[in-house]
């Protein structure tokens, strides 16, 4: 049986080798950013769970970025978590950010300034969450 380590060593090498990949690197060690991130989030909009959700949570990965855009786009609330949940999740409602703004919005160096910070004690009930991931296998 192939390990999980041997599935990511592989999809981290193919992204190098094929130069798929793309900022932030190194690509090993993490959810690697990837060519294709925002086809990749194009396909979110046909999910019928995603269409009937409100309130999303998505991770605050780079490759992340374009679903995080989409959802404030599509006036549904985004919920990123904070490092270590230390100031548990970031919440931006599509109606604090406006038209035109949704990516800057949704970037982590931003997102502070269109968002509030909400304990978890707070926390609204999620209709929906994404991940990041290496590989599926």
């Amino acid at each position: 049986m192939v390990s999980k380590k041997e599935i990511r060593e592989t999809i981290w090498n193919k992204l190098e080798e094929e130069k798929l990949g793309r900022f932030p690197f190194p690509l090993k060690n993490r959810i690697p950013n990837f060519k294709g991130a925002e086809k990749a989030a194009g396909f979110i909009k046909e999910m019928p769970l995603y269409k009937e959700a409100k309130i999303i949570k998505v991770n605050p990965d780079s490759p992340q970025l374009p679903i995080r855009t989409q959802i404030l786009k599509d006036g549904k609330t985004l919920l990123v978590p904070t490092p270590r949940l230390k100031a548990g999740f970031i919440m931006v409602k599509p109606e604090w950010v406006p038209h035109g703004e949704e990516r800057r919005a949704a970037s982590l160096s931003h997102i502070k300034e269109y968002g509030k910070e909400i304990p978890l004690s707070e926390m609204p009930q999620i209709d929906l969450f994404f991940a990041g991931s290496v590989a599926l296998h």
